[in-house]
């Protein structure tokens, strides 16, 4: 017991003398008498020149001695540290606990950890040097300021600290609203959710006039890719390496290599999302499709390309759309803004190839990163980028399934095949109902597709009921024209519907929007009408179910005055 007790006053007295090591790091170098010298020729510079550092972005940060004419700056030894910017020598200064990013070493053989002080990198030997190179990577979101600080000692007699040997790093605030925060909670939905996408362009001549391609022909945003997965599998991630999949979308807009990737982790995968592109002159239209998620694979991610550009992609990743409650989100609504892929170091939209070696992360490019006037979006003034596009996520329908106690794993395909047939499933679908009746000022439609009298509930479903079967068995390739269901061959699976779309020479279903709000009376006074109208996604092919109406007419009655009754 005595034992027990001493092992734990030593480890809190390790832990108070660790907390006062990241409170107070004497940086003085001891062997040195003379006092600190002035006008320093040593510098630290951080990779781009950025003004404010991206939340998790990765920097490289160096110890770089001036030339002067044919005289290089040296240096023996020196102590690189990142501390808070309200960080104060006074050991009752209680700032230890703040996170400030973390040093990393790949292939230095200049540099090493300091055993006396957090967050410090020192010199391996005494050996002349011009410069040192490390590598930082940036807190979390919320972290503020943080200042790099170094000694540098020249020889055993002239050494210089602080002044010009210190550089203050912000956080970028334009990146906050980016961030979408790590989730620490079980998906508990019981059924599955049917969401439309619907991808917005915004970027123009108008929006974001600086240094916009002459050749606006050449202007857009590539195929769209993505999926819904769950939270073991990201084909793209903030904050981290380009895979060679993306890289190829977001210097070529190529999405065949990187569809194979997603394939390739076909056991993370519920929905392979593809829809078109948008290229002039209709950059600022819209394009839409759908996907599906589940209990299991509940994020998701696309991206796309903005050409002209280098490496500059635009999208989203990671989006978690289960609810607490085991719910499914309704509605969601992203600005997107862009960001460099990290794969070539081109500034300008036109800017010719010229591969970053090595690669850097994904990161947002800002109004002050890349620290560069040429680039289309910097202002030095710090405004907000304007968003190129925004995304809409809207759900459509609930597949409803029977809940699976959570401490089966075998929640999926074989455990029903056990249980015998599989039950054709209801499918669940809200449905909003509008009078046909003439109407003082009338109601606005929701935004749900309504079944109507020239509108069958077939008609309204916009794609084909899918196999109610574990998405760990089948994957959802949705495309713009709909849904294609790829089945194991070995199961005879049920389904409410049979499957009617193939790879080859597909039958593809007539796809409509959803209704248009209805429009304003026709007259201000009097007897009118009111329309509202749908447009069509996806035309019919090789036998496909014929498209609905698309124009719906009702009467309105706007009140009058006594002198006016009747007039239009």
């Amino acid at each position: 017991m005595q034992s027990l007790i001493q092992l734990i006053v030593c480890i809190l007295v390790a832990k108070e003398l660790n907390r006062a090591e990241a409170i107070y790091c004497n940086r003085d170098p001891e062997d040195i008498h003379t006092p600190k010298s002035k006008n320093s020729p040593f510098r630290i510079r951080i990779s781009g020149n950025p003004d404010k550092y991206v939340p998790e972005g990765v920097y490289t940060v160096s110890l770089r001695g001036q030339r002067s004419g044919r005289y290089q700056a040296t240096f023996e030894r020196f102590m690189l540290v990142v501390e808070p910017k309200d960080h104060s020598s006074s050991e009752n200064n209680d700032t230890g606990d703040k996170n400030v990013g973390s040093f990393a070493l790949v292939g230095n053989t200049i540099a090493k950890y300091s055993n006396q002080c957090p967050n410090a990198i020192i010199q391996m030997s005494s050996l002349k040097k011009a410069e040192v190179k490390v590598t930082w990577t940036a807190p979390p979101p919320g972290s503020g300021c943080v200042v790099f600080r170094a000694t540098i000692v020249e020889d055993h007699e002239v050494w210089y600290k602080d002044g010009e040997l210190s550089h203050e790093f912000c956080e970028d605030d334009q990146e906050n609203e980016f961030y979408q925060p790590e989730f620490d909670f079980t998906c508990y939905a019981c059924d599955d959710a049917l969401y439309e996408m619907t991808f917005e362009g915004l970027w123009s001549k108008y929006t974001h006039p600086k240094e916009f391609p002459e050749n606006g022909w050449l202007t857009g945003f590539t195929d769209l890719i993505g999926a819904s997965h769950s939270p073991h599998y990201y084909f793209w991630e903030y904050g981290r390496f380009a895979s060679e999949g993306l890289r190829l979308v977001a210097e070529l807009g190529s999405t065949h290599e990187l569809e194979k990737e997603i394939i390739a982790k076909s056991k993370n995968i519920r929905t392979i999302i593809k829809a078109r592109g948008l290229a002039y002159p209709n950059v600022t239209g819209k394009t839409s499709t759908f996907f599906r998620v589940d209990r299991k694979h509940y994020l998701f991610s696309v991206v796309s390309r903005i050409a002209p550009s280098p490496d500059w992609i635009i999208g989203v990743s990671g989006i978690n759309l289960c609810l607490k409650n085991g719910s499914w989100v309704d509605y969601r609504e992203f600005d997107l803004y862009p960001l460099d892929a990290g794969t070539d170091n081109g500034i300008t939209y036109m800017s010719p190839d010229e591969p970053t070696s090595p690669h850097k992360v994904v990161i947002r490019i800002t109004s002050s990163y890349p620290n560069d006037p040429r680039s289309p979006f910097y202002d030095p003034s710090g405004s907000k980028v304007l968003p190129l596009a925004r995304l809409y996520l809207r759900r459509w329908q609930l597949f409803e399934r029977e809940c699976c106690n959570e401490s089966e794993e075998n929640c999926n395909v074989d455990q029903q095949l056990k249980m015998g047939n599989l039950k054709k499933k209801k499918e669940k679908r809200k449905q909003i109902w509008l009078p046909d009746d003439e109407e003082i000022d009338g109601v606005a439609s929701t935004s749900e597709p309504e079944v109507t009298d020239d509108t069958t509930k077939e008609d309204s479903t916009v794609v084909s009921p899918l196999n109610e079967l574990s998405s760990s068995y089948f994957l959802d390739f949705n495309m713009t024209y709909g849904l294609m269901v790829s089945t194991l061959p070995t199961y005879n699976f049920e389904s409410e519907v049979e499957p009617r779309n193939v790879v080859e020479g597909r039958v593809i279903d007539c796809v409509v929007s959803r209704w248009t709000r209805w429009s304003k009376c026709s007259v201000s006074c009097g007897c009118g009408y009111k329309t509202r109208n749908r447009s069509i996604l996806v035309h019919s092919r090789n036998g496909g179910k014929a498209c609905p109406k698309l124009l719906r007419t009702k009467k309105c009655l706007k009140k009058c005055g006594k002198n006016n009754w009747g007039r239009g």
